[in-house]
């Protein structure tokens, strides 16, 4: 006895379809405009600690930067990740891992687990924490500190100031009073105490001081402004700069270059007189005239001076410190406005100047010389390698001229020569006597 299935009833196959479409349709939540940021904040930051917005010292543009009421401030450096390879940044807020961020590469998670292992899941397997977020911008933001000095600068110093008016005394209040006219969130940020006693201790340590009566007065000082600049230059060299900076900024402007100037090859320049093989009286010729120029450049060009030794490339350690120095207050003369920036570097290469950047400026206009030097060699080699190709070029062209006019002087005579001769040429006169040979003259008697 055979039985069949009973079909599907109607009401199941319309709440499959319901179900199939409901999961087709499902699309994912829109972009989010505001996306969250990874930052690494300094250690034992307070609680109090807000970011805020300041114009940058020296474009004016605004900037975030981190307040704390008990560090001081911070800026923010971003730290990209490299373009060639996908990253990502899972950010979850689970409480059994003590890492509450995970990087992504390519198709895979790398997250740490409780004792510190990471486990590899799948790109679009199920993740418990239904808060974790995916930053498709893998970019870090440290928080590094930044010297309040140089948010002050632009509003104490006269050369920076709108009115340009005299460097005159004033109390610190008044000078605070011009740091909030520049900014609301001056307002905010010094109504803090802490931060409101280090700001003025700023002021006191690059401005000159007067007593009148029991307040004291302050004036922004070039000298004190200069000496803080060096302090924190020699510090920056002290702790060592990256190897990066070293080499391009250090160790390229002052190495010296080679003086030896390479002769150029002379073989490959006759290589046109190949071509037309005339005869060997000509190949001899032009050979010998090869050899001769080539032995005239090379004894011309061997005259350079002999590349200089070891000892003398060695750039003395007081220059390369001297460098160093320049380059870091370089560094910190980039928060300065462009016309103190301007100034400063005159008072740093004047003879007040805490620092007697002499030395390296003679050695850096040697090392210029020297490449200068190394460049008109090179030139003047070049000059005579292109000379020599351009005279075989005339030599091998006159040739060819020749070759050609006398090809067609001969089909010219061709051309004009009569029938008869045209025949005779085709008949075979190997065994003939010459008709000259009947017309010499006779033999004398004896």
């Amino acid at each position: 006895m055979k039985t069949r299935s009973k079909p599907a009833t109607r009401k199941a196959a319309v709440k499959g379809d319901t179900e199939t479409q409901s999961t087709a349709t499902k699309a994912l939540s829109p972009r989010d405009t505001n996306p969250p940021r990874v930052l690494i904040l300094p250690k034992g930051a307070s609680s109090q600690s807000r970011i805020i917005s300041l114009p940058h010292p020296a474009t004016a543009q605004p900037n975030r930067y981190l307040c704390c009421p008990e560090n001081g401030f911070f800026e923010f450096t971003r730290i990209t990740a490299p373009r060639k390879i996908p990253s990502s940044w899972l950010i979850t807020h689970g409480q059994e891992s003590e890492s509450s961020t995970a990087a992504t590469r390519g198709a895979e998670t790398v997250v740490p687990d409780q004792n510190g292992n990471s486990s590899e899941e799948k790109k679009g397997d199920c993740i418990d924490d239904p808060s974790a977020y995916i930053s498709q911008d893998a970019d870090l933001l440290i928080a590094t500190r930044y010297d309040p000095v140089f948010f002050l600068l632009p509003t104490l110093h006269p050369l920076t100031t709108n009115a340009q008016q005299k460097n005159m005394f004033l109390s610190d209040e008044d000078y605070l009073d011009l740091l909030e006219s520049t900014s609301r969130q001056w307002k905010d940020v010094l109504r803090d105490p802490p931060t409101r006693s280090r700001v003025s201790k700023t002021i006191e340590t690059i401005s000159d001081i007067v007593e009148a009566g029991e307040e004291k007065m302050y004036r922004c000082s070039d000298q004190k402004i200069m000496g803080l600049l060096v302090t924190r230059a020699k510090s920056m060299v002290e702790k060592g700069i990256p190897a990066s900076m070293e080499d391009r900024f250090v160790s390229r402007p002052l190495q010296a270059p080679s003086r030896r100037v390479p002769v150029p090859s002379l073989e490959k320049q006759s290589s046109s007189s190949s071509e037309d093989k005339e005869s060997s009286v000509d190949s001899q010729s032009t050979v010998s005239t090869s050899q001769s120029a080539s032995t005239a450049a090379t004894s011309i060009l061997s005259e350079q001076p002999e590349p200089p030794t070891p000892a003398e490339t060695e750039t003395p350690a007081s220059i390369v410190h001297l460098q160093r120095l320049r380059v870091a207050l370089d560094l910190l003369l980039t928060n300065v406005p462009l016309p103190l920036c301007t100034h400063l570097n005159t008072q740093l290469s004047s003879p007040s100047s805490p620092i007697d950047f002499a030395p390296l400026t003679s050695y850096l206009s040697h090392v210029a010389s020297l490449r200068a030097e190394v460049v008109a060699q090179s030139s003047f080699a070049d000059n005579v390698s292109r000379k020599r190709a351009l005279d075989d070029n005339e030599e091998a062209a006159d040739r060819r001229a020749e070759k050609k006019r006398k090809s067609e002087d001969e089909e010219k005579k061709r051309k004009t020569e009569s029938r008869g001769v045209k025949q005779l040429r085709k008949v075979d006169t190997s065994g003939m006597k010459k008709l000259t040979g009947f017309f010499k003259k006779a033999p004398a008697k004896g």
